[in-house]
């Protein structure tokens, strides 16, 4: 046991004792009935059967406020004890065997128990999981919505024990409808006991079975086992059969809860990552819970990319436009696209390098990106458990919102146009109230990163990829984290050991790259998803999607101005990934900007730039300068003049959004802005215009300004 009281005191092992001496057979609650509003806030499974975790799952997920469910694992007790300090349950359920007096045997990983505060709503809730599976969930739910609380009660879907994949479908339906899961057997005691739970509250009965009772003689033999059941018990019971049925109720039941900037959001999970020889990850396995909690539809693929795309466009068609993607598996079971190195293809090289590119982000024919995607990623569910905990509840899983940012530019000394870079995002930063700690170049060693890395709310590592968590000569192995987001800009960084051992330190999300990616276009990436959250209130999913289409409009810029380095832009653009929730606002402002951002502002037909006349000014490394506005976007452009000596003065440039519902098709513009000073990006699915114009158009155009007018047809409905 790591530090702290002992789990147990005398008195609450004594209380727990005779709260469990006639649950052994599981046919009473643990403590007396409570409101719902007095629900666990924190749900402690011993195991992975997921007949146990996906209904203690929809109930956590469906109630007023999301709970964290954590799956602890033996040897890993120090991660879930780090949660628990932060977090502080007041009403913790640990869900583990118990023995013939009603005491626990089992406290994986610890040897007496986990660590908690001293819980403020009574003694701490034990469910015996020795009990049979189907009894589970309601002695749960009998705990939270007592007989009387509710009239009609809750749905009760009850779903075959055999059937894991379609236990996963009916338990996002199931947490749409607030209501509870339990797996049966075709066993009349089981069925029996799930339609009297739900008659004694007027609560409605839904069976949910696989597309095909034929090729399911477990769902056939259910389904026949609860119709008879019924009949005598004159319980009506809905029948939802198959993929879409199930699909669309969960849909259907989140369509109306979302906000009008969230239109759709789909996970996407493989379930086949349960099976194998060799520790399986089980991520699928809380892919339910993450969902409900997300207000989000479940559907199940193979794991194959283009399949898995082609299931999106089929749910669109039914339900309706999609915003936000999340993938919940590792790349081995939720495979991922992939493309020869434009580079190498490029320069003629006999065999190219071939890149893994984020699923469902697009940019791969140098077209927009669309979908607000993010993958949750992580070695076991175990450690899945975790993050998602921090996901749904960060003020208190990762701390006070005032906790600083650090940035860690160019320890390797060699990156000096992404150290300027940094520079500008740490600027922009603090133009918004963040305490910013920020060290650079040789600065920066193993000794500071382990005293600076605990404690921070975002942490930004720019320049050579070395595993910040295992690197013999920098990397620091145990430390504990408290990070909303973790930005790793440099090559290959989902590609190492640091997405994993940060998911099990306490990252809530992760930044990072599958290809190598030139610096100054990384960390021009990197400032430009900060400043998308910063000055717009991006969640990470939509900030990511813009720092895409800024750099899609820097490649045409690049083109437009005959560099030949484009390419490396557009790698950029394809290799950074969200390893989080695309949802999630992690990085908010703390303040009204001191400095106002440079803004594109639509009036009427007229699209204009407000350019703000203060800059940021002093920002140098090595030869290279910058002066910039707020919000102003960079890269690896640059000018240079004799007069200036060996200076090299960096191009900030003007990036801006407008959604334009009204337009079909790529609208038209006109302006006395130079041709080759502006570019525009159309996202035809969001209906959205990107565009891009060099800082230095604005002596060409005076006093009229960075002006642009919508010319052409429009379509006559919205």
């Amino acid at each position: 046991m790591q530090g702290g009281p002992a789990f147990f005191s005398g008195a609450v092992k004594q209380l727990l004792a005779a709260l469990f001496v006639s649950a052994l057979t599981a046919t009473a609650v643990v403590r007396p009935a409570a409101a719902f509003e007095n629900a666990p806030d924190l749900y402690m499974v011993a195991g992975r059967d997921w007949r146990v975790v996906l209904p203690v799952s929809v109930l956590a997920a469906a109630g007023e406020k999301s709970a964290p469910v954590l799956l602890p694992e033996l040897g890993k007790g120090r991660w879930f004890d780090h949660f628990i300090s932060r977090y502080e349950p007041t009403r913790p359920a640990l869900i583990v065997p118990t023995d013939g007096d009603g005491k626990p045997t089992a406290y994986l990983p610890w040897e007496e128990g986990p660590t908690f505060p001293e819980p403020e709503g009574g003694p701490i809730k034990l469910v015996d999981l020795s009990a049979r599976v189907s009894e589970l969930p309601l002695l749960l739910a009998e705990e939270i919505v007592p007989l009387s609380s509710v009239d009609p009660g809750p749905p009760v879907w009850i779903v075959s024990d055999a059937d894991y994949h379609t236990g996963l479908l009916a338990a996002v339906a199931a947490g749409a409808e607030r209501g509870i899961l339990v797996p049966v057997a075709a066993d009349r005691e089981d069925i029996t006991r799930a339609l009297s739970f739900a008659r004694a509250r007027r609560a409605p009965v839904r069976l949910a079975l696989s597309h095909s009772e034929e090729s399911s003689p477990a769902s056939s033999a259910l389904k026949a086992a609860v119709l008879e059941a019924a009949l005598v018990g004159d319980v009506p019971v809905e029948v939802v059969k198959g993929v879409d049925a199930l699909t669309g109720r969960a849909a259907a039941g989140f369509a109306g809860l979302r906000s009008a900037e969230l239109r759709g959001h789909v996970v996407f999970t493989n379930p086949a990552d349960v099976e194998g020889r060799f520790s399986p990850p089980h991520l699928s396995l809380l892919a339910p819970l993450f969902a409900i909690s997300r207000q989000a539809s479940l559907v199940l693929t193979d794991g194959d990319p283009e399949k898995t795309e082609r299931k999106l466009e089929a749910f669109e068609e039914e339900h309706g436009s999609v915003s936000h993607v999340t993938l919940i598996g590792d790349y081995l079971t939720l495979r991922m696209r992939e493309m020869l190195d434009p580079d190498d293809v490029h320069e003629g090289v006999d065999e190219p390098r071939r890149f893994k590119v984020p699923s469902l982000a697009g940019v791969i024919d140098l077209q927009p990106a669309e979908y607000a995607t993010g993958r949750l990623a992580a070695e076991d569910v175990h450690d899945l458990s975790l993050q998602i905990g921090r996901i749904m509840a960060p003020r208190r899983a990762l701390g006070s919102k005032k906790r600083p940012a650090l940035m860690l530019a160019n320890a390797d000394e060699i990156f000096v146009i992404a150290e300027l870079v940094s520079m500008a995002t740490v600027k922009e930063m603090r133009n918004t109230g963040w305490d910013v700690t920020a060290y650079y170049g040789d600065e920066i060693d193993r000794d500071l990163i382990f005293d600076e890395m605990p404690g921070k709310q975002v942490i930004i590592w720019t320049g050579h990829p070395r595993d910040l968590t295992v690197d013999y000569d920098i990397g620091v192995v145990d430390q504990m984290l408290d990070s909303s987001l973790v930005f790793l800009q440099g090559c290959y960084t989902l590609d190492r050991n640091d997405p994993y051992v940060l998911v099990q330190q306490g990252a809530g999300g992760i930044i990072g790259t599958y290809m190598a990616v030139y610096s100054a276009s990384g960390s021009a990436f990197a400032k430009t998803v900060l400043d998308a959250m910063l000055y717009y209130g991006a969640d990470q999913g939509e900030a990511m999607v813009h720092a895409r289409n800024y750099q899609l409009a820097y490649v045409e810029m690049k083109r437009q101005r005959g560099h030949r380095d484009w390419r490396k832009t557009w790698r950029a653009a394809l290799s950074f990934d969200l390893w989080g929730d695309p949802t999630l606002r992690s990085v908010q402002p703390r303040r009204e900007p001191e400095k106002p951002p440079v803004r594109l502002k639509r009036e009427g037909e007229v699209l204009r730039f407000l350019v703000p006349a203060e800059r940021y000014s002093g920002l140098a490394a090595g030869r290279y300068t910058l002066e910039s506005v707020a919000g102003g976007q960079l890269g690896a452009i640059y000018t240079r003049s004799d007069d200036w000596g060996d200076e090299r003065r960096s191009q900030p440039f003007y990036f801006g959004w407008v959604d334009l519902p009204e337009h079909d098709e790529p609208p038209e513009l006109e302006s006395k802005v130079p041709d080759d000073e502006w570019v525009t990006v159309w996202a035809p699915k969001r209906q959205r215009l990107y565009i891009l114009v060099h800082n230095r158009a604005e002596r060409a155009v005076g006093r009229e300004g960075l002006v642009f007018r919508l010319k052409g047809a429009a379509s006559e409905e919205p």
